[in-house]
């Protein structure tokens, strides 16, 4: 559980530090590693593997980055080739280049699987790219970070944020990229160009299949198979447990 939890912590930070125009502050950190440590807490994750498991932390950033030293040597230790890997990662390749031309996907996999880290492109058993693959990516992503740093506004509004929209509180998404869970079928977003254009590629759209992508939208703690769905009562308790293993007064970043 520990790993599980490494990777929603740190992977923010170190697609920060390799894809944007500026790394995360010592302040950004701190809140990460406050929030994340908290919550590992409150799901029972034990960090006696940490040097200063026993001892505790001064603060956020002193436990995330002895969780990112950790969380490199499990790497190292454990994340080695498999079958198992290699078809996950095609899998997972294949939805996200759903919608490119057949033509091209051959192309596009190889710039996805040079975004990759080295250990872990090895790991999913994927070959690594020409230099001219990584050569025309780093250029891209160094003209993108300068471009951002030096001619784009700031942002005024957060993108894509879903908001519950339904007199029953349950949350649409606001965007999908294969298939349209949870999206609400406006008439944009089935007769669109956006909409259109996937017709036309065969894929599915929101209102599709009645209610196989749940159109009604969701409430958090229905996301996951159907059996899952009948058990409200056995998630409540454990939202609950939850609930009662913090202090209500104390925010997560209180003191951090």
């Amino acid at each position: 559980m520990l790993y599980t939890l490494s990777l929603f912590a740190l992977e923010p930070a170190r697609w920060t530090d390799r894809f944007e125009w500026r790394k995360l502050t010592d302040l950004e950190l701190c809140a990460l590693g406050v929030f994340w440590k908290k919550a590992g807490e409150d799901f029972g994750v034990v960090y006696s593997s940490l040097p200063s498991g026993m001892d505790g932390w001064e603060n956020g950033k002193e436990w995330l980055m002895e969780l990112d030293d950790w969380s490199r040597s499990y790497e190292e230790a454990y994340m080695v080739p498999a079958d198992a890997n290699k078809i996950l990662a095609d899998v997972n390749i294949e939805r996200v280049l759903w919608n490119v031309p057949s033509g091209l996907k051959g192309l596009f996999k190889l710039f996805v699987t040079a975004l990759l880290e080295e250990r872990l492109r090895c790991a999913m058993k994927l070959p690594d790219p020409p230099w001219v693959i990584h050569t025309i990516l780093s250029i891209t992503i160094t003209i993108r970070k300068a471009a951002l740093h030096r001619l784009y506004l700031p942002r005024n509004k957060i993108k894509n944020l879903p908001l519950p929209s339904a007199p029953n509180g349950k949350v649409h998404l606001l965007s999908y990229r294969k298939d349209p869970w949870y999206v609400k079928p406006t008439r944009k977003n089935r007769w669109g160009l956006k909409a259109l254009l996937i017709r036309l590629k065969g894929g599915k759209i929101p209102g599709d299949d009645g209610s196989t992508y749940a159109p009604e939208g969701f409430v958090s703690k229905e996301i996951g198979p159907d059996v899952a769905k009948d058990s409200d009562q056995a998630m409540d308790k454990l939202i609950e447990k939850l609930a009662g293993s913090s202090k209500g007064s104390e925010c997560p970043f209180f003191l951090a």
